[in-house]
């Protein structure tokens, strides 16, 4: 008998990694047509994309890596559940970097599309991106 129940714990973790697959399916689609309808966008455009891309697809390989050591290798294991995997932790920090590097274009197209290009926008974001970063960066080192 393990000491919590399973549906809660391994069936989340098994949705939440099905959801993140279907997800990069979605990311797939959307890089695929970025790159078929806006071929004239500067080269640096295109390499941030396949760069958040590539990540995407690295963080999701590691959620499912997490998921088949928690589900399949250690099944029933109930003190396995209390140890990060590095992979786990690894998938944490480039979720976060994947998140500022799309903030961060999001809030250049934005200023590019304003009237008097104002530096608001920009000087609330970097904070803020800043702070994720650091937030990650000591998760990851913690864990």
């Amino acid at each position: 008998m393990l000491p919590f129940p399973i549906r809660i714990t391994y069936g989340t973790y098994f949705l939440s990694t099905i959801l993140c697959a279907m997800l990069l399916g979605v990311s797939c689609m959307q890089t695929f047509s970025y790159f078929t309808r806006y071929v004239r966008d500067d080269r640096w455009l295109k390499t941030v994309v396949a760069v958040i891309f590539t990540m995407n697809a690295v963080q999701t390989a590691l959620v499912a890596h997490g998921a088949y050591a928690y589900l399949v290798t250690h099944f029933g294991d109930s003190s396995f559940f209390e140890v990060v995997l590095p992979a786990s932790s690894t998938g944490f920090l480039l979720s976060a970097i994947v998140s500022v590097c799309v903030q961060g274009i999001f809030v250049l197209k934005a200023q590019g599309l304003s009237e008097t290009r104002s530096r608001v926008l920009p000087s609330l974001w970097i904070p803020l991106a800043l702070f994720e970063l650091g937030a990650a960066f000591c998760a990851f080192v913690a864990l």
